[in-house]
């Protein structure tokens, strides 16, 4: 059994220390849940109870690192530091040499970008260097030179085959297919933030129960929180043209993946009706009360996103009501 502190400040710290994976499952995801839990506002007992849940299970399957990824942290620490700085320019030059790690943004189905989006937006820079470090030891490229081929018919398995698959080994699939990319994606700028979360929503109210779904927001939302750091200003209606260019273009490259892949799934129907929300407030604590681990970190995605004037309230609220009525344990 993992020891913790009783000091849940400290608790909450050792838990984002620990090793990124689990042995059965890939990604740990209870670091993220913690954090998410307490931008929400949840309550010390809440948080507690939730780490008394889930790190017994994650002590029966084990948590390991990836390769190098001590190294990796430590090495990004400095950079996690300048990204802090209160000098744009300072923090300009640090993500300079950052920029690379964008063509692999959909690592580790983007939990890499997810770690890095939660230190950005706490300013907690051994978050940001784990962030950085879990990029680095798990990049995933969906887009290479040759992928567009026009009228082509994207070379993947039929849905049955697809959900046997874990959602890492589907996302390499796809980066081995043709017909994947539209030409628009190749030849015109970069989608603007706002256009790039609908397409994203659209998918979560498509299937709401789908990780990957679920992944294209969070992801978008920890990219909207990057760009916040690193220029002092939320991506805005304009074209992302800016030093993060190369970041949400190889987002947009990973949302169409992720729409190839969600798209070849049966669109979900029926089950528990949304609820229909006075407030974010009354959402957030729904979440809050929610048993499944993505549905607080949806719902702080969307407040951050309404937020940063990425999408409007009433569509965050129609948004997250459905995908918590697509969790059978939400309260």
């Amino acid at each position: 059994m993992i020891e913790l502190p009783t000091d849940l400040t400290d608790a909450i710290r050792r838990v984002c220390a620990l090793p990124p994976e689990n042995a059965r499952q890939l990604t740990f995801h209870l670091p993220l849940e913690l954090q998410a839990l307490e931008v929400a506002g949840a309550d010390a007992g809440v948080i507690r109870a939730r780490i008394d849940r889930r790190l017994p299970e994650t002590s029966a399957v084990g948590l390991v690192d990836p390769p190098l990824y001590r190294w990796a942290e430590a090495t990004y620490a400095p950079l996690a530091a300048e990204l802090l700085d209160p000098d744009v320019h300072v923090r300009a030059q640090a993500f300079d040499r950052l920029a690379p790690l964008g063509a692999g943004l959909a690592g580790a189905a983007f939990h890499g970008l997810i770690r890095l989006g939660y230190g950005a937006l706490r300013r907690d820079v051994a978050e940001i260097a784990r962030g950085l470090a879990y990029l680095r030891t798990r990049p995933q490229v969906l887009f290479m030179p040759g992928m567009f081929a026009p009228d082509a018919e994207p070379l993947l398995p039929d849905a049955p085959a697809l959900r046997a698959a874990t959602i890492f080994e589907a996302l390499d699939l796809v980066a081995g297919s043709p017909g994947v990319l539209r030409q628009a994606l190749v030849d015109d700028p970069v989608p603007t933030a706002r256009a790039l979360c609908e397409d994203a929503l659209w998918l979560l109210e498509r299937n709401p129960s789908s990780f990957l779904s679920v992944h294209t927001v969070t992801a978008l939302q920890a990219l909207a929180e990057l760009e916040l750091l690193v220029t002092g200003n939320p991506p805005g209606p304009q074209r992302n043209d800016g030093p993060l260019a190369g970041w949400w273009r190889a987002y947009a490259w990973a949302l169409e993946a992720c729409s190839t892949l969600v798209e070849r799934q049966p669109e979900e129907t029926g089950g528990r009706a949304p609820e229909s929300f006075p407030g974010f407030a009354a959402l957030t604590r729904a979440a809050i009360a929610s048993c499944e681990a993505h549905d607080v970190k949806m719902i702080v995605s969307l407040g951050r996103l309404v937020e940063m004037d990425v999408i409007p309230l009433k569509r965050a609220l129609e948004v997250g009501a459905r995908k918590l009525a697509a969790t059978e344990c939400s309260a």
